[in-house]
């Protein structure tokens, strides 16, 4: 089990992407619309919490604050990604908001994206790319 600390979030390439108010405060999670049209946090708990949005780009520090939402695209998430394998599909786990490389961590399997190279210099970074269903 790998659950991921995703402390940093850079945007390299967003093809959709959506903003909304926060339904609660919360940290670079993956996110669903609740009922009343706000976002908050995801969780592979059952259908209804796993129906993921896609994952937040910016920190929301007060409720209603307007936040990103990537739904597609290519995200520079820092030292997260270190110790997962290159192409590992990225699951939401079943602690709120949380991602995790192992399926096991959750009770419904969301593949919200996989770990991907991005080429900078003559090595790889490690790069997540969101893509709901992998």
């Amino acid at each position: 089990m790998t659950v991921l600390a995703i402390t940093e979030c850079r945007i390299v390439e967003s093809r959709d992407q959506f903003d909304a108010p926060s339904g609660e405060v919360f940290g670079f999670e993956a996110v669903r619309v609740d009922t009343d049209g706000t976002v908050t946090p995801a969780k592979g708990s059952d259908a209804t919490e796993s129906n993921v949005a896609g994952f937040a780009v910016i920190e929301s520090d007060r409720v209603g604050q307007a936040i990103t939402v990537m739904r597609d695209g290519l995200l520079d998430v820092g030292n997260a990604l270190s110790a997962v394998t290159m192409y590992a599909a990225i699951y939401v786990s079943d602690t709120d908001g949380q991602l995790s490389n192992d399926a096991g961590d959750s009770t419904v399997d969301v593949i919200l994206g996989r770990v991907v190279p991005g080429w900078g210099s003559l090595t790889a970074d490690k790069l997540l790319l969101i893509k709901k269903g992998g």
